[in-house]
């Protein structure tokens, strides 16, 4: 029994299905908390709903770049030479990782999820705040709605802009570890929200637990990448490579807002 836990333990695969099932089971665990008497009341329910859509636009700000970055991390694991945004690039004999590219890489993907992030707050500040103005006064408490609205929307910017290093982690290999990184800070997120919700937190549960889960998620994500690539060469290419992970990212991301 227990070397058949530590083989569950030390699988990629079962840590997915773990961390696709919260993901999945997040709602069913939620929604009878939340529609539960007192918790929230009518007002406050609708204005629930409209945090939910709000925040689902984020994903859309990501548009495709996250496979594209996840694809060139391997490539430069393998030695790539140089990346291209079309054919296939050069590997050096040995295949041995290209650190300077994987650091050119890193420093591309932190500087290009920025502005991603720079444009969800300006969109979703304008756009969401405004929806939120029109909603608000229907609340009991629209003063407690408002500052449950910025939490929204810093938690919906903080998940976009911290989200990229474990893309980046599985990017290098490390399944294993993102996957149980992603486990750990879901599964403190759905436990914190709960919290929150039955000791009467309202509109504020959600969002801080967000919060809390995006900067778990970050620091643990970001120590692992950084210690799997080592100390940084003395020489990176200064040129971005936004460019380059453009042409495949925007069709990936029309994909998206096509479903």
């Amino acid at each position: 029994m227990a070397q058949v836990i530590r083989r569950l333990n030390s699988s990629p695969v079962v840590w997915s299905w773990a961390f696709n099932g919260i993901r999945l089971g997040t709602a069913a665990i939620l929604l009878p908390l939340i529609l539960r008497p007192g918790t929230l009341g009518k007002g406050e329910l609708g204005m629930y709903y409209v945090f939910v859509e709000l925040s689902a636009l984020a994903i859309l700000f990501d548009f495709g770049f996250s496979p594209s970055i996840g694809r060139n991390v391997s490539y430069a694991m393998a030695g790539a030479l140089e990346l291209t945004a079309e054919g296939h690039a050069e590997v050096a004999a040995g295949g041995a990782p290209n650190l300077p590219l994987l650091w050119q890489l890193l420093a591309s993907t932190r500087r290009l999820f920025l502005y991603l992030a720079f444009g969800a707050l300006v969109v979703l500040g304008v756009g969401g705040t405004l929806t939120v103005a029109w909603r608000a006064g229907e609340t009991s408490r629209p003063e407690v709605t408002w500052v449950a609205w910025g939490l929204v929307l810093l938690s919906a910017v903080l998940e976009i802009y911290a989200g990229w290093w474990n893309t980046f982690l599985r990017g290098l290999g490390r399944v294993l570890p993102s996957a149980r990184i992603s486990v750990l800070s879901y599964g403190l997120r759905l436990l914190l929200a709960a919290a929150l919700l039955l000791g009467g937190a309202g509109l504020l549960a959600l969002p801080i637990a967000g919060l809390v889960s995006s900067i778990l998620q970050r620091g643990l994500s970001r120590r692992h990448c950084l210690r799997e690539l080592g100390a940084a060469p003395a020489s990176i290419p200064p040129r971005s490579l936004i460019p380059v992970l453009w042409p495949n990212s925007w069709r990936t991301g029309l994909q998206f807002l096509s479903v």
